[in-house]
């Protein structure tokens, strides 16, 4: 059945797709930006072995692997039902060593190993891997790398899905906006909202960063939606030196 591409790239669109409708964000994140092939079982003419390849930070992000690989298998067969009468599949996560290898990577592993790009980006919420790579640095949707392209070339200085932490009531409390700009004396959190980027209401997403803004810290909001391109992203990062500008003179 997948012996070509354009089947297999067939079958994942609908299963990502299904996953997303079903609010399987981090699934559907993995299909959709990792690489994946398909071979017959060895000794089950109607099962389909579909693999996973994932970079080793994504993999390395994954708390609970068996149960991710259960959830895509479910839904995949589904599709699978629906595209053909008695294949199944059985789904396997494993590390892709291709999607890391470049001829520089013992200079980036001595780098990492003196603590030079040590990150704790995309840890925080298991529930919504950062899947997508840029620059050495993680994101969990397109809209995030748009708006970091258009910050960095409009030269701010800020932090992409950077982690803070409050120990209270004797238990550590993380939280990882998605972008924190520091500007003139002013720090001010960035939040893409959309559903592949939040899935909380307002109330719940002011809540997740209440530790943060009950010190001062500002926060300002875009919805996702306004950062698809790098021309809609630039608009967006104008928007933010604004809102800067206006936080200043309340000083």
């Amino acid at each position: 059945m997948f012996n070509q591409q354009e089947n297999l790239d067939e079958l994942i669109a609908a299963t990502a797709k299904l996953l997303l409708r079903r609010d399987q964000i981090a699934e559907a994140s993995l299909l959709t930006h990792s690489r994946v092939s398909a071979q017959g079982h060895p000794h089950q003419d109607d099962i389909w072995q579909i693999w996973v390849h994932l970079p080793v930070d994504v993999y390395a992000g994954l708390d609970d692997k068996q149960s991710v690989e259960d959830r895509i298998d479910r839904v995949m067969d589904e599709v699978i039902e629906s595209m053909t009468a008695g294949d199944r599949s059985r789904v396997y996560i494993k590390l892709d060593t291709k999607l890391d290898y470049h001829k520089d990577w013992r200079a980036e592993m001595a780098r990492i190993l003196s603590g030079e790009t040590v990150s704790n980006q995309g840890r925080v919420r298991s529930t919504n891997i950062a899947t997508i790579q840029e620059d050495g640095l993680l994101f969990r949707s397109e809209p995030e790398v748009m708006f970091y392209r258009a910050a960095k070339k409009a030269g701010l200085v800020f932090a992409p899905l950077p982690v803070f932490l409050q120990r209270r009531n004797d238990k550590d409390h993380r939280r990882e906006p998605d972008f924190v700009i520091v500007q003139d004396g002013i720090t001010l959190i960035v939040e893409l909202d959309g559903r592949t980027t939040h899935r909380e209401s307002p109330v719940e997403a002011q809540e997740r960063l209440a530790f943060m803004t009950d010190q001062g810290v500002n926060l300002h909001r875009i919805p996702s939606n306004k950062c698809w391109t790098e021309e809609n992203a630039a608009r967006c990062v104008v928007e933010v030196k604004g809102v800067i500008e206006r936080l200043k003179k309340l000083r």
